[in-house]
């Protein structure tokens, strides 16, 4: 090192500290000639200018190293091998990602089941039983469903059936006059129910479960003991929380005492008598917008009831003790907003909106036009005879559901975790319904609810050409890349069960299994609605006679909503509640001592059919557990032939390099023989369970789902019955690559 030219005079590099002399004096004894900088460029004419590396070099000799051309070269190879490599990171993921199915919403992956609360399961927590002189309070034993009740049977929901979406209806505390849509407050339990605490309690076992939760939200109206409603009525700066019109009263217009129960004591009210919903018999009513109640029982219900302190008529689509909010106004959007906030911070995972489409009506108030003015003439002006261009779907209430939409949205950032919103709605069309969906850049429901299937039966016939049409039409209408969804059965509507007369034993026993079939194998979602499983039918008027009936509506919805039977006990109310039963009651309504009549005429029950391996409840097992597992069921394409004349409902369901499975469904009574099938099928079946159909026949009231390994769908047309067909494939079953940017 003391050789080195450029450190001539110094003999002794121990102590470089003291020893070296600084960069600016051996700089002084170097010529600019030999060493030059030029464009940050080093260059000399002499190679042995620049210092040999030595340890503890200043930084100055280091720099000058550093810039040497090999350094600078290999430093630049290895910042390209970095991003390369990197690159070459994120290409493999990105191609991972896009050639991998995008994973499914829970709301796919399980069917939704639909729980009334009342009629599930009585708790029997002995600290908790109800007791009218010492726990009055107290909400076990008493008749009526409740929430611990549901936590109780959490297992058979999960684990028996394989349910992971429970959609619960109204559980808020309530006068109970319309049960439950009648909202008195939309951040407390019913005290029937439990408390708030419970559905806490509630929330988390389901989670802790892999389990979702769902509630019904009542945007539209609150009932009138709601304290938005009291405060409207006595404040006049509050008042536009509703929507109100001037006009006459009518006679014998008062108010009334109401008397309601908090769970502890009686609460009265002062509110508007029978006869100030009566403005129609005199022909003083502001318009001629009818109750949506007048659809069903087919006569004049005015929407308009007279409030005598008011001294003004309140507008209400539904009962007239459930006045219709203004959602016009702002203060009624933010209350809503944080009745939304308020669930979801306690862990609601998404919400049913209910009446959503009566949200807005014509500012002006005109009336509404008459279908036929002959009918008009003679008083008819009910609903059915009216269009409803002024109560219905209204002006901007779409933008209404795309701002609940974005209250969901914010609660739904995480990875994994998601808020649904589904909206119930009634359109004339389907075309229509579809606006329900938004669009792209602005989203509303993950789905409106479909109600096409409900209507099967109600004459008395099931026909399989308007099942296909109800099919197809929804299918073909629906945006690429949302969900269906398929219902049969629901709190409104009679249960598929009592739909038909005179079923013999065995189809009793099959009836229930083709709808399970026909929902568990379309695209979408199926909704299952509580006893469904187990083919439960409603109560007839010899079990609940009309003048026990408690429904708001004259034709009562009392018989779809009887309670759940666990076990095949009838002197225990078949498992549903330890209450007893008064048989001696001279009052017919009073014997029975659960909420309404558990029945008799067809005692289906949890523990008769989890025995039996060919029962109703076996088959949705079956169904949810092995068949609507298979990704062809839940992101494959469905194929239909709609202009078949085969005599039988047929589809198939296809995915790319998957198996092929064909659905056979018969319709009539009849037996159908000589049905064609493809080399090769395996018919499936539940473990255990037995058929009495030949391979190539169907029995009435039968289905078939059969099973091609390997078959691919351009190759597969057995007797020619899938000519002319017609493919849906809605689900993404591969990534776009705007999407995972998006995402």
């Amino acid at each position: 090192m003391s050789e080195n030219p450029g450190f001539e005079g110094e003999t002794d590099f121990g102590g470089f500290g003291e020893k070296i002399e600084s960069v600016a004096s051996r700089k002084s004894s170097v010529s600019q000639s030999e060493i030059k900088i030029e464009d940050e460029k080093i260059f000399s004419p002499e190679d042995d200018i620049i210092p040999e590396p030595y340890a503890g070099m200043p930084a100055e000799v280091l720099l000058l190293h550093s810039r040497k051309r090999g350094w600078v070269i290999g430093r630049a190879i290895g910042w390209l091998v970095v991003v390369c490599a990197f690159g070459s990171l994120i290409g493999i993921s990105v191609t991972i990602i896009a050639k991998s199915s995008p994973c499914l919403d829970f709301w796919e992956a399980s069917p939704i089941y639909q729980l009334y609360p009342r009629s599930f399961k009585d708790c029997e927590d002995p600290d908790r039983m109800y007791d009218p002189e010492n726990n009055p309070g107290g909400i076990c034993g008493d008749g009526v469903g409740d929430l611990l009740g549901i936590i109780d049977k959490l297992d058979y929901l999960s684990d028996d059936l394989g349910i992971k979406v429970v959609w619960l209806n109204p559980v808020y505390e309530s006068p109970m006059q319309d049960y439950g849509y009648d909202v008195a407050d939309y951040r407390k339990v019913h005290h029937e129910f439990g408390t708030n605490d419970d559905l806490i309690l509630l929330i988390t076992e389901m989670h802790s479960r892999g389990m979702k939760l769902m509630m019904d939200f009542v945007p539209n109206h609150t009932s009138h003991l709601n304290e938005l409603f009291i405060n409207a009525t006595t404040d006049e700066a509050q008042r536009d929380l509703y929507v109100w019109h001037d006009g006459e009263i009518p006679e014998r217009c008062d108010l009334e005492s109401f008397s309601t129960s908090n769970g502890t004591s009686i609460i009265e009210y002062q509110v508007p008598n029978e006869a100030c919903s009566s403005c129609h018999l005199e022909n003083i009513c502001p318009n001629n917008w009818q109750s949506v109640f007048s659809k069903n029982d087919a006569e004049l219900i005015p929407a308009w009831t007279y409030h005598p302190t008011v001294k003004k008529y309140y507008y209400r689509a539904f009962a007239n003790f459930q006045p219709d909010l203004n959602l016009r106004n702002p203060l009624v959007m933010d209350e809503l907003v944080d009745i939304l906030d308020f669930w979801m911070d306690l862990g609601i995972d998404g919400f049913r909106v209910d009446a959503i489409g009566y949200s807005l009506e014509n500012a002006e108030f005109r009336n509404e036009i008459v279908k036929n003015e002959t009918e008009a003439e003679n008083g008819q002006t009910y609903w059915g005879n009216l269009y409803h261009d002024f109560t219905y779907e209204f002006g901007a209430f779409h933008d209404i559901i795309m701002s609940l939409r974005e209250v969901m949205d914010l609660y739904s950032t995480e990875p994994g975790v998601d808020r649904m919103m589904i909206t119930e709605a009634t359109s004339t069309s389907t075309k229509d319904l579809m606006r329900y969906y938004g669009v792209f850049d602005r989203r509303e429901a993950d789905f409106p609810m479909n109600f096409g299937l409900m209507a099967l039966g109600l004459d008395g016939t099931l026909d399989q050409n308007i099942i296909k049409t109800l099919i197809q039409d929804w299918m073909v209408n629906m945006p690429d890349g949302r969900v269906a969804n398929w219902i049969i059965s629901s709190h409104d509507e009679k249960r598929i069960m009592s739909r038909l007369a005179n079923l013999t034993e065995e189809e009793r026993e099959n009836l229930p299994k083709i709808f399970a079939q026909l929902l568990m194998t379309l695209p979408g979602t199926p909704f299952i609605y509580y006893g469904q499983e187990l083919g439960m039918s409603d109560l007839d008027l010899d079990e609940h006679p009309k003048e026990c009936q408690l429904d708001v509506q004259a034709e009562s919805r009392d018989g779809c909503r009887s309670p759940f039977r666990w076990t095949n006990s009838s002197e225990e109310n078949y498992g549903f509640s330890t209450c007893s039963n008064d048989e001696t009651s001279d009052n017919e309504c009073e014997r029975s001592c659960t909420w309404l009549p558990v029945g008799y005429k067809n005692p289906v029950n949890v523990d008769d059919q989890q025995r039996n391996p060919n029962s109703v409840f076996n088959y949705y097992k079956w169904l949810i557990n092995n068949v609507r597992t298979n990704d062809e069921f839940t992101r494959g394409e469905i194929c239909t032939s709609p202009n078949s004349n085969v005599p039988f409902h047929h589809y198939y369901r296809a995915l790319e390099n998957g198996d092929l499975y064909e659905v056979m469904i018969n319709w009539t009574r009849e037996t159908i023989r000589n049905v064609v099938h493809a080399s090769g099928p395996e018919v499936l079946l539940p473990p255990g369970a037995t058929s009495t159909d030949t391979p190539d026949t169907l029995g009435p009231f039968s289905g078939k789902i059969i099973k091609y390994s390997g078959m691919t769908a351009g190759e597969f047309n057995p007797g020619n019955r899938y000519d002319g067909r017609t493919c849906f494939q809605r689900r993404p079953v591969k990534r776009s690559m705007g999407t995972i940017f998006l995402k």
